[in-house]
Formats: structure tokens, C-alpha cells, sequence
């Protein structure tokens, strides 16, 4: 009986976290002009295209000025570092590396309560962001809809709620501004100072103004 009741307390748990995790994945896009979209869900990643664009040369010009080394040496690192895995940070041998740390560090970091939830994703941030900077940026196809009804605003303001690092928004942004759309961003998601330092570092190097 005590075993029953374990395995419903912890169904209970693990039900409380992904209702958490719903809830920081909501994305939401809205204007100054008043329009409103409705975006596609958060980009799942795992490209199979190695040839889609991605955050790795914006990762390496982070790594650069983290370090204080220059890009070419931070893309050789980045290279032995994803050389580890079959498929680097977007296959699947490092999904499963990521899925066996979860298990590893479950006995000190697990999701049986909401604030013991933001401190394990705080803990495997540094794990989960290489998982993200893997996955493909969306392509103009893939945010045309997005774009379409954004035509015509001078200004445009993106809220993005369990932001990750990004993608679609970035995505989106970076058409706009391309546009001369002034373009401006509030990212919502748990901090991790390792997303949120690599996010303020690309804003820094683009005209996009953000806050987190």
C-alpha cells in the first residue's frame, strides 16, 4: 500500500511539473499597432538539415569574447566539444546525454515542486543550453505567416514567454530589422544566467532591444 501511494505522490509530482512546463512554453506575439498573431509552437529542434542555420557562429563569437580568445580558436573548441557526440548538440547521442544527466543528478535535483523545478532547470542549464544552440533556426518559410501579417508596422514589439533561446523569435526579429522595422523583445522563462547571457550578448550585437 505504501508503495501505491509513493508511485501517486510521484505521478502527482512529475503531472505538477510538465503542467509547469506547459505553462513556460506558451509563446505570445504582440504589436504596438494593435495586430496580434498567433505563432506556430515553440521549433522542436533536432534538425536534419546540418545545413540549416543555426546559433553556432553566434556562439562562437560569444565563446570569443567570454574567453577572451579569438573566434577561430572558440570554433575549434566548439568542434572538439560537439565532436562528441554522433550529430553533435542536435543528435540524438547528446539528447541521450542530456536525458542521462537528468537521471544522474535526480537524487539532489528532481521536479516534486514548483521551486525545486526552476532550481534543477537552473542546475542543467549549461547542458540544456548546447542542446539549444543544436537546433535549426526557422526559415523564412517556416515564419512566413508570422511576417505576412507584421507587414506595414514601423514598430513591433514580441513577448515571448518560455523563450529558451529563442529561435522563432529571433527568426522573426531578424527579418524585421532587416525590414527597418524597429523591433523590440521581452524574453520570459526561468533565468539561466548562460541563456540569458548568450541572448543579451547577440542582442548587443545586433539593433534588436530586448529584456528579460
Amino acid at each position: 500500500m505504501n508503495r501505491a501511494l509513493g508511485e501517486v505522490t510521484r505521478r502527482s509530482s512529475s503531472d505538477r511539473a510538465k503542467a509547469t512546463l506547459n505553462r513556460l512554453s506558451r509563446r505570445l506575439i504582440s504589436l504596438t499597432a494593435g495586430a496580434r498573431v498567433n505563432p506556430a509552437p515553440a521549433f522542436p529542434g533536432q534538425s536534419t538539415d546540418r545545413t540549416a542555420e543555426s546559433y553556432r557562429r553566434d556562439l562562437a563569437e560569444f565563446v570569443a569574447a567570454k574567453r577572451g580568445i579569438d573566434v577561430t580558436r572558440a570554433v575549434e573548441l566548439m568542434g572538439r566539444a560537439e565532436g562528441q557526440f554522433l550529430g553533435g548538440w542536435g543528435g540524438q547521442d547528446y539528447r541521450r546525454f542530456t536525458e542521462l544527466a537528468l537521471e544522474t543528478f535526480r537524487p539532489l535535483y528532481d521536479e516534486t515542486s514548483d521551486a525545486e523545478l526552476v532550481r534543477t532547470y537552473q542546475f542543467h542549464g549549461p547542458v540544456d543550453f548546447l542542446r539549444m544552440i543544436g537546433y535549426a533556426i526557422p526559415t523564412l518559410q517556416d515564419i512566413g505567416p508570422i511576417l505576412k501579417c507584421l507587414e506595414g508596422n514601423s514598430k513591433v514589439e514580441i513577448l515571448d514567454y518560455g523563450c529558451g533561446l529563442a529561435h522563432r523569435t529571433v527568426a522573426v526579429a531578424r527579418c524585421l530589422l532587416k525590414r527597418q522595422v524597429n523591433v523590440k523583445v521581452t524574453f520570459v522563462d526561468i533565468r539561466r544566467d548562460l541563456h540569458f547571457d548568450f541572448l543579451n550578448f547577440f542582442a548587443g550585437n545586433t539593433a534588436l532591444t530586448m529584456s528579460f
